[in-house]
């Protein structure tokens, strides 16, 4: 991620690269890929998550088997705020961190986004979101505790087994709403889905930038064929 965000950086593009504190509790390996990529390919925003758990069903299916444990990103935070965003060293490094409006335990939640606020996190990323109703509890959720830029998560569901796999809880965090999950269950051909899922994401990103609460979204792409929500980076 931060190897691509720097050659995006250096072709002319923005972008965010996610980093994850794994077997790094004190946030010091976050720290020198930062700032190494700060001074030589101008990277000014970063996203830290604390990421799936290890021995997750995603964990394993993005292959990551050597992680032995994972750390709060809470913690990689601070050291990035304590060690590299000072005047003579990353001045104007912009810091974002995850929201996720799906959590189990949503007092904790709160009280990490109250933490993660006050510690001078520069916007947060929610956890993915499918449909209208969602913008408005993730605001509701959000504002009485912080301001910040909020970037919504936007995956349009494209394939049978993808579809499948988030109904089965198999995807961390990602939740898809009953009104949609009785919808997609009426679809037998991933012809069908994709046309599906892409309308539904057009409806919530139409819903999104009407919003004036929400300051952008991130497309999640299909793992095998990116090139398929091309369709909907036109449309938008």
């Amino acid at each position: 991620s931060l190897q691509l965000a720097c050659f995006c950086n250096d072709s002319g593009f923005t972008a965010i690269p996610h980093l994850s504190p794994r077997d790094d509790p004190q946030g010091v390996s976050i720290c020198k890929r930062l700032s190494t990529a700060y001074a030589l390919y101008g990277l000014r925003e970063a996203l830290i998550v604390s990421g799936d758990p290890v021995g997750s069903e995603n964990v394993k299916w993005h292959g990551y088997m050597n992680y032995t444990k994972s750390f709060d990103a809470v913690h990689a935070i601070n050291a990035v705020h304590r060690e590299l965003i000072l005047p003579e060293i990353c001045p104007d490094l912009k810091l974002g961190a995850a929201f996720d409006h799906n959590a189990s335990d949503m007092d904790k939640e709160l009280y990490r986004l109250r933490w993660k606020a006050d510690n001078r996190v520069d916007f947060f990323m929610t956890q993915i979101a499918f449909d209208a109703p969602e913008i408005d509890r993730i605001v509701s959720l959000i504002r009485p505790v912080t301001f910040r830029p909020i970037i919504v998560g936007v995956w349009p569901i494209l394939h049978l087994k993808t579809f499948e796999a988030v109904c089965a809880g198999k995807v961390p965090g990602v939740v898809l709403s009953e009104r949609l999950r009785a919808e997609g269950q009426s679809l037998k051909t991933d012809a069908d889905i994709r046309k599906w899922g892409t309308e539904k994401s057009l409806e919530l990103i139409g819903k999104i930038k009407a919003d004036k609460e929400i300051s952008g979204i991130y497309l999640v792409a299909p793992r095998a064929k990116p090139d398929l929500i091309i369709d909907i980076f036109r449309a938008i």
